[in-house]
């Protein structure tokens, strides 16, 4: 048993539980206050299956897109460890603050681009109020969008991942472990 993986797995794996648990909750929040601008627990509770069927492909897009920043942080944290021969609270602390800035690029970017491309969709059908029609239970939109959606994070999530796999820089992590040895 490599004590190193289980720690590395570990990390990965509680990474993964918290942030997926606040990406879809910071996502439902930022849907229904930017996008919706109505209850959603009301528009849910009363069977809407259009806004469910719209809800769950924007978190699936944004989920498999921010999830591309979990790798880096655990690929960074890997590299620490080893180079120092070991766990310590302070690597620990210092990759797990890369994450965050990891993630909230990860976020901001999936956002901007989901936004940006609903905002050229929704141009394109101008005589159509998508938002609306979402809200007013249109399932053929809904499925429409949600299609639209979930294949463009789809096709974007490998460009966001290497981004932000472009960040960590392992030539300066290596030279800052050989002065700290």
């Amino acid at each position: 048993m490599d004590r190193l993986l289980i720690i590395l797995a570990s990390y990965e794996i509680i990474l993964s539980l918290v942030m997926g648990l606040f990406t879809i909750m910071i996502t439902l929040i930022l849907i229904q206050k930017v996008v919706i601008k109505k209850s959603l627990e009301e528009m849910l509770l009363s069977k809407n299956i259009s806004i469910g069927i719209f809800l769950g492909s924007v978190v699936f897009g944004v989920l498999a897109n921010v999830n591309g920043s979990i790798e880096p942080a655990v690929n960074l944290l890997q590299t620490k460890m080893m180079g120092q021969g070991g766990f310590s609270f302070s690597v620990f602390i210092g990759s797990l603050l890369q994450f965050f800035v990891f993630y909230i690029i990860s976020f901001l970017i999936t956002f901007f681009l989901l936004f940006a491309t609903l905002k050229v969709g929704f141009s394109l059908t101008k005589r159509i109020n998508e938002i609306e029609e979402i809200t007013s239970g249109n399932a053929a939109i809904t499925i429409a969008l949600a299609f639209y959606i979930i294949g463009f994070c789809y096709f974007v999530r490998p460009a966001t991942k290497n981004f932000v796999g472009s960040l960590v820089n392992y030539e300066l992590v290596r030279a800052d472990l050989e002065n700290n040895h």
